[in-house]
């Protein structure tokens, strides 16, 4: 059942309901609503969800195949579900995926120091 699929969905990216719905525009208790299956779950959310979490439609809706769609390339990722970023945020993610585990730990540590 999609209201299955859809809090599966979500535990597997590892956030709340509220953040998911975030997300896509909806209150936490709509989440909530839908993945009990006391909502129900219209095309356009499934186009929202698909969009923004990078879902695979066919298998929202049946189960079948493979969770997320597959991309082709890391900008496609980016494109696809990094709305907002602009050139210098992709370049310090990239940048930073290119850093050794031993630097990456550095950076890490830098930028904890900074939000405390």
């Amino acid at each position: 059942m999609i209201n299955k699929r859809l809090a599966e969905l979500r535990k597997s990216l590892g956030i709340s309901q509220e953040g998911f719905g975030k997300k896509i525009s909806i209150v936490k208790s709509g989440i909530s609503n839908m993945e009990n299956g006391t909502r129900s779950i219209n095309d356009r959310i499934i186009k929202l969800i698909c969009q923004e979490f990078n879902v695979d439609e066919n298998w929202l809706k049946t189960g079948e195949g493979d969770m997320f769609k597959s991309t082709s390339s890391f900008e496609e990722f980016f494109a696809t579900n990094l709305k907002g970023l602009d050139e210098s945020d992709r370049k310090i993610i990239t940048e930073y995926i290119k850093l050794s585990p031993d630097h990456r730990k550095i950076f890490k540590e830098f930028i904890r120091k900074m939000t405390i």
